[in-house]
């Protein structure tokens, strides 16, 4: 069995000769790529630098992709209205944002005319049911929705899309 040198107490170790007892004990130092200098390679390589930083990139770009794909889920809009004995009758916005719609069903009174307006859209009914589908109207929260008919009488109007997933960009 040998045993180590012993220093005499009053010179102290050379670091370069013997490991001391608390760098034994202490655990080995992780390298965190993501805490090194971003203007030097990584580990002294460039090509293990540009894998580090590209699988990198991936992983944002998957964070990117999946926040674009819950954005491009389409939440139902219904929007309604009606009155028993009035000419004129308004829906209010039912979500935030664009709404894209795509149906729409009117009552007008028997013997009346009715216009629907549907932001910078114009409509003339007739009486009866009018079941209007294939639209596709885009109105933002301050845009008009209203029925207004011609001689007073039962009304309805019922507005049916989705919220247009924007991410940031206007309508074109």
């Amino acid at each position: 069995m040998t045993r180590a040198p012993s220093w005499p107490k009053h010179t102290s170790p050379d670091p370069s000769l013997a490991i001391y007892d608390e760098e034994a004990k202490s655990p080995p130092a992780v390298i965190n790529p993501r805490m090194l200098d971003r203007t030097k390679p990584r580990w002294g390589d460039e090509a293990i630098d540009a894998i580090l930083t590209r699988l990198e990139e991936m992983e944002s770009g998957r964070s990117a992709l999946g926040q674009r794909l819950w954005a491009e889920i389409n939440a139902v809009v219904e929007e309604y209205g009606n009155d028993d004995d009035n000419t004129v009758v308004t829906t209010q916005p039912d979500a935030q944002g664009y709404v894209r719609i795509t149906s729409v069903v009117a009552t007008v009174p028997s013997g009346a005319t009715g216009v629907l307006q549907l932001g910078a859209r114009v409509f003339y009914l007739g009486a009866g049911v009018t079941d209007l589908m294939g639209l596709a109207c885009q109105l933002n929260q301050s845009d008009l929705r209203q029925l207004t008919v011609s001689v007073a009488g039962p009304v309805s109007l019922y507005l049916a899309g989705h919220v247009s997933p924007m991410q940031g960009q206007l309508p074109v």
